[in-house]
């Protein structure tokens, strides 16, 4: 069955769209190697990423639109 001109430019459309939101994602090779989120206890710092395993070592502040976020002490000094 051949594909009706709206259905042409509708496919056109959103591959477009995938294509030009696809400059947001990170590549698989700049994620750091093996840090996951779930692989620490507090998670990872919203700034560099780093391991976040003892209270010890972030602090809690806002990162923006009223939302907390925890950072390790590197990166909040900085």
């Amino acid at each position: 069955m051949a594909q009706t001109m709206a259905q042409t430019q509708t496919q056109d459309y959103w591959t477009a769209q995938a294509s030009a939101v696809s400059i947001w994602a990170l590549p698989e090779q700049q994620a750091a190697p093996g840090s996951n989120w779930d692989d620490f206890k507090y998670g990872l710092c919203a700034w560099c990423e780093k391991g976040l395993e003892d209270k010890s070592d972030f602090v809690v502040t806002e990162g923006g639109y009223g939302h907390t976020v925890l950072v390790c002490y590197e990166c909040y000094s900085k």
